[in-house]
């Protein structure tokens, strides 16, 4: 399945499969949106996606 430009919304980023989907998703060009608990996970996953060709990441604590 392609996931190229997709734009992709993930409960529970930081943590375990989420997290792990949302790594692999981001390298197959996905746009991805994390909701997660633990926020300084978070914006870790958030800081790594810089280094692919994606928007610009942010986060925000509801």
């Amino acid at each position: 399945m392609n996931f190229n430009n997709k734009v992709i919304l993930i409960a529970g980023a930081s943590s375990s499969m989420g997290h792990v989907l949302a790594l692999r998703l981001v390298k197959e060009g996905s746009h991805l949106i994390g909701a997660a608990r633990r926020r300084e996970r978070l914006e870790s996953l958030a800081n790594w996606t810089l280094h692919f060709d994606t928007p610009r990441p942010a986060t925000k604590r509801l």
